[in-house]
């Protein structure tokens, strides 16, 4: 019997690539706003009774707690989805969660930032991405509860989350191949599944507590 991963924000993105590399060792169990090939659970985390039907029917072993949206003029919008909705699940399914099970949650490195914000809507996502880290590893510390809780915290990566990502368009394979540093290459989200793979891999006496990611270039 396949183990179970429920993976929030999974129509697109990150989440998406989470479930297509692991479909086939995991029964996923996807949610998001839209449909998607891997989505099981259609609604809005905003809403706080969806959240709760969500903890009260499935018991994952391995939670990935990936959705969120960029930073907007309704700053309110990202502080309800990247904080509220994100820290809610995870403290719901951490008291879940039986021993043996993960939980990795996508921050961003951008929650460590400060400086040069580009208004409410960037300073909201920062603060809520900082927030998220704070709660994942507060957690990781709790180990009576034999649940790993992890924070990956990439910095540019290719998304098309309006308004915090300046990298909508994937590179060339040849772009990658001839990077000498003077130019800022995102990450694909299919490395950030990579990556994820990497981290339940390892021994349950390790636990990657925060595991942050950043671009490599010159900075002029």
């Amino acid at each position: 019997m396949k183990k179970t991963m429920l993976i929030t924000g999974s129509s697109s993105g990150i989440g998406y690539e989470c479930a297509d590399k692991f479909k086939d060792h995991y029964e996923i169990i996807g949610v998001s706003k839209t449909p998607g090939p891997y989505v099981t659970e259609v609604g809005d985390l905003k809403d706080s009774s969806f959240r709760q039907l969500l903890v009260v029917k499935y018991q994952p072993d391995v939670f990935i707690n990936n959705a969120g949206i960029g930073g907007s003029s309704n700053y309110s919008l990202v502080l309800d989805t990247n904080a509220t909705a994100a820290i809610d699940l995870l403290l719901l399914f951490h008291s879940k969660m039986k021993a043996g099970s993960d939980i990795i949650n996508i921050s961003s490195y951008s929650g460590w930032q400060q400086g040069n914000q580009k208004g409410a809507g960037h300073i909201a996502y920062s603060a809520t991405k900082h927030a998220l880290s704070f709660a994942s590893q507060s957690l990781a510390f709790k180990k009576h509860t034999q649940i790993r809780v992890m924070t990956l915290e990439p910095e540019n990566i290719v998304s098309k989350i309006h308004g915090q990502h300046p990298f909508t368009k994937m590179p060339s394979q040849s772009e990658y191949d001839q990077f000498d540093g003077n130019q800022q290459l995102p990450m694909p989200t299919r490395y950030i599944a990579d990556t994820i793979e990497w981290m339940l891999m390892q021994p349950r006496w390790l636990n990657i507590q925060t595991l942050r990611i950043t671009n490599n270039y010159i900075q002029k």
